[in-house]
């Protein structure tokens, strides 16, 4: 093999090894990441049922289907969240949004959880009943607030 060739092949592969040990390496953790974990933990304090014919079929998840750090905005204080489905072998039946909100070092949790489905659904929070929709068709009902408490 040619003397250059070798060269190359050589820088390269410190290159790889330099990117290598780069990518393995731990990074600090940002406040996105921290909040991205606490909103994890807080969703994981939820769970459902779906009642039909009065046999309740229990929903799976909570499954995080978004995570978003909006800019700044005038009209909104949000500074992170995230949306989490309760779903019935992928077909979301209710939407979890966690919101953080005010100031970015000490931010208010907020919850909002709206369901999809027209049937009757109760929804668990630490294993105690927090939220009943009744089966319904209509939008009406379909939405509970709350906030976290510090």
């Amino acid at each position: 093999m040619p003397r250059a060739a070798l060269v190359t092949l050589s820088v390269v592969a410190v290159a790889a090894v330099i990117a290598v040990a780069f990518c393995l390496t731990p990074r600090p953790a940002t406040a996105a990441d921290m909040w991205l974990e606490r909103l994890d933990k807080i969703a994981a304090e939820f769970t459902g049922e779906m009642i039909v014919d009065g046999k309740s079929y229990p929903l799976d998840g909570p499954r995080r289907v978004m995570f978003y750090t909006p800019e700044k905005s005038p009209i909104s204080n949000v500074v992170s969240g995230a949306c989490y489905a309760l779903h019935i072998k992928g077909n979301p039946e209710v939407i979890i949004a966690i919101e953080n909100c005010g100031d970015p070092t000490r931010p208010s949790t907020y919850i909002e959880v709206s369901r999809l489905s027209g049937g009757e659904i109760n929804i668990y929070r630490k294993g105690w009943r927090t939220i009943e929709f009744p089966a319904r068709a209509e939008v009406r009902g379909a939405y509970v607030g709350m906030t976290v408490e510090q």
